[in-house]
């Protein structure tokens, strides 16, 4: 997303089951999880939200992070 918040970046190739549950608890706040081989770099992942900037977006950024949490997901460690 251009010009979109991009948080939690990592990389390693994270399992389905992982990547539907971040998904999910990420779309629950309006965010996006992606996750993607990309060439020359290797697995990486991040979320993304639609405006990057404003207070809004940094509190959604918060909630997803805590929502992660206390699903017992490391944003840290999701690979």
């Amino acid at each position: 997303m251009r010009g979109g918040l991009v948080f939690g970046e990592g990389r390693g190739r994270v399992s389905e089951r992982v990547a539907r549950q971040a998904e999910r608890l990420a779309r629950e706040h309006g965010a996006h999880f992606r996750c993607r081989d990309i060439p020359g770099e290797g697995w990486r992942y991040w979320f993304t939200l639609a405006d990057g900037g404003n207070n809004a977006n940094r509190q959604t950024e918060r909630a997803v992070r805590s929502s992660l949490a206390a699903a017992g997901l490391d944003i840290r460690r999701l690979a």
